[in-house]
């Protein structure tokens, strides 16, 4: 699972610019985790994940999310329940971590589909987030000198 934020700003601007800014970047956040879901889409692929398909279809960001601890945020990571009641985020955990059982044929390998899909993905990541903030900040700013010239 990956957990994307909008911080930095916090404790740095007033608040009313804060708010906005951090409203106004919740389209990169949303960007940066439909990015990172065609990766990790693109790793249980590469690693022939693929049964049933319900991994593959499950994956996909949160909506953006708003908590006093961790402020603006959304996660990424494999959702919902597949048709035999198994979460597909335990599937997803099991192909990323290996599961040991007494039975050989019943074991599954680590991949590090995540982490390696996510490593792959972090400066690209990183730069939709910051693009995002920067340009949000940037219309916050103008539409703030647009208020007090009477643009």
């Amino acid at each position: 699972m990956a957990r994307f934020f909008v911080e930095g700003v916090r404790g740095k601007m007033p608040g009313s610019v804060e708010a906005i800014v951090g409203e106004a970047a919740d389209g990169a956040l949303l960007e940066a985790g439909e990015r990172l879901s065609e990766y990790y889409r693109g790793a249980i692929s590469e690693h022939g994940l693929i049964d049933t398909g319900e991994l593959m279809e499950s994956i996909g960001p949160t909506t953006v999310r708003v908590s006093a601890k961790e402020g603006r945020h959304l996660d990424v990571y494999p959702q919902g329940t597949r048709k035999n009641g198994t979460r597909n985020a335990a599937v997803g955990f099991y192909h990323e971590y290996g599961v040991k059982r007494s039975s050989p044929r019943k074991s599954v390998n680590a991949t590090h589909w995540m982490s390696n899909a996510l490593d792959d993905v972090e400066e690209e990541i990183n730069g939709i987030l910051k693009r995002g903030v920067a340009e949000a900040m940037e219309n916050a700013l103008l539409g703030t000198i647009d208020e007090n010239i009477g643009g």
